[in-house]
């Protein structure tokens, strides 16, 4: 999304800034390149994005997105900053608990649920004939608790209070190194990660 938001600040057209790499966003990235005396590959990378930031004049602060839907629809989306990005972070939801804010409740509890990602792979044996056989393998990731992974974020204070006054009861967050699908997430659905 921020590298389609500096193509089209720089005039290169690359559509709805929506995280989706179609058409007219391949077309920009290569027109970009293309002046820079860059390989036109059209990809978004991390190299290319910083190039953007540099040729607007600004430095690259946020590393990450926040999305909040409501309803089943997008209400708005900000840049966040993640410590120590090349770490991984997991997969986490947190649910906010009933609060009354009639009552002037100004704070609510939270209860969080960690999803552990599993790295699948292929492995090759041999069986007591000497045949050959291939399984499955299931290997844990680096574990992340919910409250590591929430200490890691920051988020500015504009966009805290902007989802402090969204906020109601059964409200969720979900934090993810994966991200949000878009495919699965629509009009009509809650955010869906899709863990493997």
């Amino acid at each position: 999304i921020d590298a389609q938001r500096l193509l089209a600040e720089l005039g290169y057209e690359p559509g709805t800034p929506d995280g989706m790499v179609g058409k007219n966003t391949v077309i920009a990235v290569k027109a970009f390149q293309r002046e820079m005396g860059l390989k036109e590959t059209g990809r978004i990378t991390d190299d290319l994005v910083e190039k953007l930031y540099k040729r607007v004049g600004r430095t690259q602060e946020a590393n990450a997105h926040l999305y909040v839907r409501q309803g089943f629809v997008d209400l708005f989306d900000a840049p966040v900053t993640i410590a120590e990005p090349s770490k991984p972070i997991g997969t986490h939801v947190y649910t906010a608990m009933y609060f009354d804010r009639e009552k002037g409740a100004t704070s609510t509890r939270w209860t969080a649920l960690t999803v552990r990602d599993a790295v699948v792979k292929r492995v090759k044996s041999r069986t007591r004939r000497g045949k050959r056989r291939r399984h499955v393998k299931r290997v844990t990731v680096a574990h992340v608790t919910a409250a590591q992974a929430l200490d890691r974020i920051s988020i500015p204070t504009a966009v805290r209070r902007q989802i402090s006054r969204l906020l109601t009861p059964g409200s969720s967050i979900v934090i993810s190194d994966r991200g949000m699908s878009r495919r699965e997430t629509g009009k009509g659905t809650d955010f869906v990660v899709l863990t493997r």
